[in-house]
């Protein structure tokens, strides 16, 4: 019997503990306490940045590597964008130059080598302008990497010091940090402090054995010894609700605290927000830099293939424009030879038949 009433003080205070402490956890995690102590620390690089600096440091011709790759994709560029250019001129020229032969000689069906010549060079050149966006972009990723890895070989201290930090802020002093680090503390001593008197109270209940007083004390009710018995632990259990009590007022204050700070913590978190950013671009620019040789080399190897593809267009164009002007010219010239005839069988039409003299018809005139 007295066990059972043991057990229920114990559940009682354990589920008022419990309660209290889900209450202050979920406050506290709507709070941003993660830079709170930021500035007590001193600054130092992550190990994976000490480590990439390390490992740079043992590939010296990293960076030229990189930037003789960049050079050679944008000469690779500008080679085949000249070839486009002049395949496409060649192109402008054959067309125009049979726009003027048919206002001449009248409208014909389309050269179906022409068209296709044409056609084939209005693919590649779409290919070339997607090719163009993945490559400024790709030139743009590695210069940034470049400037990236720059920094990396310089001393640690040096990248410490390029880096946002809180000295600014001058933290040491703020009072509203200082309040809320206080009011914080509080919350966790108050919480380690109710933790510590469970236990006691856990340890006075299970040691707590009064067989022997029943057998002495068999004049008194059952339930009145059960009470007095159960009174030996009130020192553990007033403490306890104490401390409970106390959990509103601290988390009052911290709530006023905390919107005190906020213009503080807003400020500490972005000059944090940007140290971390800056730290993991140094750090994704070393992991990138074998996958920008990669991407280099293959936008290299596509831009010979196409250099090749567009070598043999253009002589083809070139081909297929001097053939088209040689038939232009052919067919103009014997048409201006049959004109000539024409002109000079109607002139000849014109001699007077009697005389055997020629009529000058410029020089008729009516008697």
């Amino acid at each position: 019997m007295y066990s059972e009433e043991k057990a229920k003080l114990l559940r009682k205070i354990s589920a008022l503990i419990d309660a209290k402490d889900e209450e202050v956890v979920g406050f506290m995690s709507c709070l941003q306490l993660e830079y709170l102590k930021a500035h007590l620390d001193s600054p130092i690089l992550p190990q994976e940045v000490i480590d990439r600096c390390a490992s740079l440091s043992d590939k010296p011709d990293a960076i030229p590597n990189l930037v003789a790759a960049m050079d050679k994709l944008t000469d690779a560029y500008h080679d085949v964008d000249g070839m486009l250019k002049e395949i496409m001129e060649l192109i402008k020229i054959e067309e125009n130059e049979e726009k003027e032969y048919q206002e001449i000689m009248g409208p014909r069906p389309p050269s179906i080598v022409a068209t296709d010549l044409t056609r084939e060079a209005n693919k590649y050149m779409e290919v070339h302008k997607k090719a163009a966006d993945s490559n400024e972009t790709l030139h743009r990723a590695m210069t940034q990497h470049i400037e990236n890895l720059r920094a990396l070989q310089q001393p640690l201290s040096e990248i410490e010091a390029t880096l946002p930090n809180l000295t600014s802020l001058n933290l040491m002093d703020d009072p509203t940090l200082n309040e809320v680090i206080l009011l914080v503390n509080k919350v966790g001593e108050m919480r380690r402090q109710r933790a510590t008197l469970a236990s006691q109270l856990r340890e006075s209940i299970c040691s707590d054995d009064i067989t022997r007083q029943l057998v002495t004390r068999i004049n008194e009710k059952m339930e009145d010894i059960f009470v007095k018995e159960l009174e030996k632990h009130d020192k553990y259990v007033t403490l306890i609700e104490q401390n409970l009590a106390a959990q509103d007022n601290i988390l009052r204050a911290l709530t006023e605290a905390y919107a005190n700070y906020a213009p503080t913590r807003k400020a500490t978190t972005e000059i944090m927000r940007q140290r971390d950013m800056m730290l993991s671009a140094l750090i994704s620019s070393y992991d990138a830099y074998e996958d920008l040789l990669a991407k280099s080399s293959k936008g290299q190897e596509f831009y010979r293939k196409l250099e090749t593809n567009l070598t043999k267009l253009l002589q083809r164009v070139k081909g297929t424009c001097k053939v088209q002007q040689e038939e232009r010219d052919s067919i103009l010239a014997q048409n201006m030879k049959k004109a000539q005839q024409i002109v000079e069988s109607g002139v000849s039409s014109l001699q007077s038949p009697s005389s055997g003299r020629r009529i000058e018809i410029e020089g008729l005139s009516a008697k």
